[in-house]
């Protein structure tokens, strides 16, 4: 799936849900959009790098901006997997669905700067309900404090639950990619 399809697939709203994570500067560079179907199903996009950051910085420092940047597009693997969701991520869905789904239109902690720092990852979700669509920023100055109603825990147990599996799976099939 290509940018375009995924940008086709957000402006038409053809998805029950979706999660997307972006790295910052951390030694895993995955880069990792899902999306799960009005079927339950899910198409996975993972984008990353076969070396890891601190191979980066070192080549950084010793080769010029098009090397480096030819060094960076040579390492860049994209993998695509389609399939039904986990079983615990099909329930806890399910039974959002099911519910009324009230979610506030901000969770961002106002104490914190205004603007996201350059290096820190970004992480969002889209739900759509039949109460509505709504959008999580779960990135910097997201607060889960501030997540108090029933809806909103299984939203955020939703999150968890998504957030560890793509964890596992990007875990494993990475290894078998990049250099140590």
């Amino acid at each position: 799936m290509n940018h375009q399809e995924i940008q086709e697939k957000l402006l038409n709203n053809d998805f029950l849900f979706y999660y997307s994570y972006q790295p910052g500067f951390v030694p895993k560079l995955c880069a990792l959009k899902l999306f799960i179907s009005q079927e339950l199903d899910f198409d996975l996009i993972m984008n990353f790098h076969e070396k890891n950051i601190n191979e980066f910085t070192r080549i950084q420092a010793n080769k010029s901006k098009e090397e480096v940047e030819n060094y960076i597009k040579n390492n860049r693997r994209e993998l695509y997997l389609s399939s039904k969701i986990p079983r615990p991520i099909r329930n806890e869905l399910s039974e959002i669905l099911k519910s009324s789904l009230e979610l506030k239109e901000t969770y961002i902690d106002n104490s914190k700067n205004e603007y996201t720092p350059e290096a820190v990852s970004h992480k969002t979700s889209i739900i759509n309900h039949e109460q509505g669509s709504y959008s999580v920023d779960l990135g910097y100055g997201f607060n889960k404090k501030l997540m108090d109603t029933i809806s909103e825990k299984n939203f955020m147990n939703l999150i968890n639950l998504v957030e560890h599996w793509l964890e596992k799976i990007s875990d494993d099939l990475m290894k078998y990619y990049i250099e140590e």
